[in-house]
């Protein structure tokens, strides 16, 4: 085949690809996708360097991903949820990487609706980021109730002034250089460790994946677990406390100093061939920071909610929505303005009509699609652009964990 044939085969692929209505990756047959990937490869030496080419090839690989992450379940199994810590969900703003943009840090978020204020250093916050917390809240919660999610609730702090006592002892660790900190391989003297530290989780990337449901290479898992624990905040985190009268509510504590998530370290277990390739891990995890004491406590106060795992396979936009604005609210109807949802979902794009199509296209459509909504609207609003989205609460969430 030359040059001008192969050209020709690539304009029609492209035609063929560009008929698909959008959103693509949800109305393109899956068999028609895989034909025209093969296509697409066999015009590899003729065409590879045209920008039509990087582009189809790049579309079509993100679908075909896509698709593999959302079958990869097994049948028996595709109910499972994972535990959402609320704290994380409601204070944490999403950082998401933008190409050719540089990040000032610390970065200065605040929410639209409540005004509360969110630093973030050091690094960025995604959808994956906040899977990664949901994750190690299921373990947690696991480990806590000895394999089981326990039915009573507990508590780390009593009061909001037993949280600044306890922050200010983590800031004479911090100055004093007493927190470790860090990704690293483990010996059997910090296993144990960690092992005696109050809460700590530990787990292996089998673990990892059946509890995402994805499929994920060691280093993949490692890369994640890294990198969401690098990240530090500052922020007005929402804390499950006692009343005078004993009843439980949530009340705002003000963190005085950046802190992580979680420190943790871990072990190759399983090394093969000479370049020495590690196909297994095991991850020892410590919430011995403020902010993951935290996270402990509202876990250990039944302060989450219970998300699906196929949640994890939408768009990232689509999972942010679902966790900042949806999942921890009860209401069957709820309304939002362009820029709140921008806000909430560091959408940055200056052109309104962009904004609306990624709302629409790559947020709404597949949390519809996925039976998460039930169905939602775009109406114009006294302040702009706003949507209205409609829930049945019939969710494949659920409101229990996994047996």
């Amino acid at each position: 085949m030359d040059n001008i044939e192969a050209m020709a085969l690539l304009t029609k692929i492209n035609q063929e690809y560009e008929n698909v209505p959008v959103p693509k990756y949800r109305n393109i047959d899956l068999d028609q996708c895989e034909e025209l990937y093969r296509q697409l490869l066999e015009l590899k030496s003729e065409v590879s360097e045209t920008e039509l080419y990087k582009r189809l090839l790049g579309a079509l690989s993100q679908i075909l991903e896509r698709q593999k992450r959302l079958t990869i379940e097994k049948p028996n199994d595709s109910k499972w949820v994972n535990a959402s810590e609320r704290g994380i969900n409601k204070a944490i703003q999403p950082l998401v990487r933008k190409p050719g943009k540089e990040i000032e840090y610390p970065f200065q978020g605040q929410d639209p609706v409540t005004g509360n204020s969110c630093s973030i250093s050091n690094g960025h916050w995604e959808a994956k980021n906040y899977m990664v917390m949901d994750v190690l809240a299921y373990f947690f919660l696991l480990k806590e109730g000895g394999d089981r999610v326990p039915e009573q609730a507990s508590e780390i702090f009593t009061d909001l002034e037993s949280i600044r006592k306890r922050e200010l002892e983590h800031e004479h660790d911090v100055v004093t250089g007493s927190s470790s900190g860090g990704l690293k391989p483990l010996g059997t003297t910090e296993i144990e460790s960690i092992m005696s530290s109050k809460n700590w989780v530990v787990f292996n990337d089998q673990d990892f994946r059946h509890f995402t449901g994805l499929s994920l290479r060691s280093s993949e898992i490692l890369g994640l677990l890294q990198e969401t624990s690098r990240v530090e905040f500052k922020l007005v985190y929402p804390v499950r406390l006692k009343d005078e009268k004993g009843k439980k509510q949530e009340k705002l504590y003000a963190m005085n100093m950046f802190s992580r998530l979680f420190e943790l370290g871990y072990i190759d277990e399983d090394v093969r061939n000479a370049a020495e390739s590690v196909y297994m891990r095991r991850y020892y995890v410590t919430f011995n920071t403020i902010l993951g004491e935290l996270f402990a406590h509202n876990l250990k106060a039944q302060n989450y909610d219970w998300v699906g795992r196929e949640l994890y396979a939408l768009p990232p936009s689509a999972q942010l929505f679902f966790r900042r604005c949806l999942v921890h609210n009860d209401s069957s109807v709820l309304e939002f303005n362009l820029e709140t949802i921008s806000q909430r979902l560091n959408l940055t794009d200056k052109h309104q009509a962009n904004r609306i199509s990624s709302i629409l296209d790559s947020t709404l459509e597949p949390l519809k699609a996925n039976g998460m909504i039930e169905s939602f609207e775009q109406r114009n609003g006294l302040a702009g652009p706003k949507f209205i989205v409609y829930r049945n609460f019939d969710k494949k969430n659920g409101n229990k964990g996994n047996a």
